[in-house]
């Protein structure tokens, strides 16, 4: 119950017809992509890996949930190595230290402040969103 809480599902557990006793289906099929989320969430506080990996978990949220699940990865991640796949850079903006890949070799390793400032692939990647994002 308390990595449910962590994770911003516990209210919605609640309501199910058996709260915590309830049978999501195979692969939580009746719960909405947010609920599986936040749920995928609960498994990763509950197993307290040093190690977690991030998918961008908003690319396919309703902007209400969007806004709440970001606080609950930043709560698990700290302490932790995370691999991070994530379209939108700000995602990164929050993590300590960045180690920047490309095919299978370090490119470039900092915070997001310095990347930004350096002539590198983050920095050509945020001016590049940034420019998309002011297109929309």
């Amino acid at each position: 119950m308390d990595a449910a809480k962590q994770a911003y599902c516990d209210v919605f557990i609640r309501a199910l017809p058996h709260g915590y006793g309830t049978f999501i289906g195979e692969r939580g099929a009746i719960q909405s992509g947010g609920q599986r989320r936040r749920l995928g969430l609960a498994r990763a506080f509950l197993k307290n890996s040093p190690i977690f990996e991030r998918d961008e978990t908003t690319s396919t949220l309703y902007s209400q949930t969007e806004s709440i699940i970001p606080t609950a990865p930043t709560a698990l991640m700290r302490g932790r190595t995370v691999i991070a796949i994530v379209h939108r850079l700000s995602t990164l903006a929050n993590l300590g230290r960045l180690v920047i890949l490309h095919e299978g070799q370090i490119v470039e390793d900092g915070i997001s402040e310095d990347l930004i400032k350096r002539d590198g692939p983050f920095k050509a990647l945020w001016k590049a969103q940034a420019v998309a994002s002011h297109r929309t």
